[in-house]
């Protein structure tokens, strides 16, 4: 392994960990919203739960975006890695003739 691939998997490995803590205070909220609904309604607080619920989602789709992005940039570097090394190859065998 080499030291871009170490970097770019803590880094996924970090953002699907923090995304999946925020994933279960979601489930977690939802389900105790879920069981008293009856008091959230008779009481009226729809919108500041909603509110708490949109919270938690906003953190954790930049997560989720973040590792996303990590991932598609390692895909695109091992991709495109041969034909970079191709023209270095290239380039150097014709300036050193």
């Amino acid at each position: 392994m080499s030291g871009y691939e170490i970097c770019i998997g803590c880094l996924i490995c970090s953002a699907q960990a923090a995304q999946m803590k925020e994933k279960d205070t979601r489930v977690k909220l939802v389900s105790e919203i879920l069981n008293g609904i009856k008091v959230l309604k008779l009481y009226a607080w729809e919108e500041s739960f909603n509110r708490i619920i949109s919270e938690v989602r906003t953190k954790e789709l930049s997560l989720l975006k973040k590792a996303g992005y990590a991932q598609a940039f390692s895909i695109f570097f091992w991709q495109w890695a041969p034909f970079f090394v191709s023209c270095v190859v290239y380039e150097s065998m014709q300036v050193l003739g």
